[in-house]
């Protein structure tokens, strides 16, 4: 059985009275929408039947960084970032894991998710879930295969497929034909965190249409979803 884990933040703003409220209270500046992040972790079934949550996160941003796209340091530790809430998520798959061994868990997570610590502990542990990340990053790979983003487009077309885009705003809605090119990748740690290490897939680590998956693939219609 397959239960794919879908993980992205969402945002709960204040109105725009309580936002007028809070500027009373301080500096008189333009800032950004002020309220409540929401980390939720939903699973599903093959069919799209939502199975529940199984982790949410929920946390306010500090009011001098409202608005601010400001990040901290890359030198910080993870535990002090909000990317870190991917891993709390991950490891709440992981403890459903261990209790239906039978079923393969698919954490699925959109291009916020692309974090070299994430993968690092996903492959910390052959028995782990599986990891389908949306990558948003042009990550440094091994010696001899340069870049993500060009290596992957060197490779072979596996195939297409047709994905209906819905109207956007002023832009109508449209029909997108997408190239499968896939690849076995080693992923080279980040240059402030060479303790990291290389991360080797062993045949797990396969980026798809710019996705990093933890999955063995061989043909379009598996690495399709």
């Amino acid at each position: 059985m397959f239960i794919p884990c879908t993980k992205r933040p969402k945002k709960f703003f204040a109105t725009a009275r309580v936002q007028k409220s809070l500027r009373r209270s301080g500096p008189r500046r333009r800032i950004g929408p002020i309220g409540l992040v929401l980390h939720d972790t939903m699973a599903f079934n093959l069919e799209g039947t939502p199975l529940g949550l199984m982790n949410v996160q929920c946390w306010a941003r500090a009011f001098a960084e409202a608005g601010s796209k400001k990040r901290r340091p890359k030198e910080s530790p993870i535990a002090e970032k909000e990317s870190h809430n991917w891993l709390v998520s991950y490891r709440a798959v992981v403890a459903a894991q261990k209790h239906c061994p039978q079923t393969m868990l698919v954490s699925v997570g959109d291009r916020e998710a692309d974090v070299y610590e994430l993968f690092h502990e996903a492959l910390s542990d052959p028995q782990n879930p599986q990891l389908l990340i949306r990558a948003n990053r042009d990550r440094l790979l091994n010696e001899g295969q340069e870049h993500l983003w060009d290596y992957v487009k060197t490779q072979s077309l596996r195939g297409t497929q047709h994905v209906q885009v819905p109207r956007q705003g002023p832009r109508p809605a449209l029909e997108a034909e997408l190239e499968i090119r896939f690849a076995q990748v080693t992923l080279k740690p980040p240059e402030l965190k060479p303790e990291l290490g290389e991360l080797i897939p062993t045949c797990r680590e396969l980026p798809r249409w710019r996705s990093i998956m933890r999955r063995k693939s061989r043909s379009p219609s598996n690495g399709c979803c």
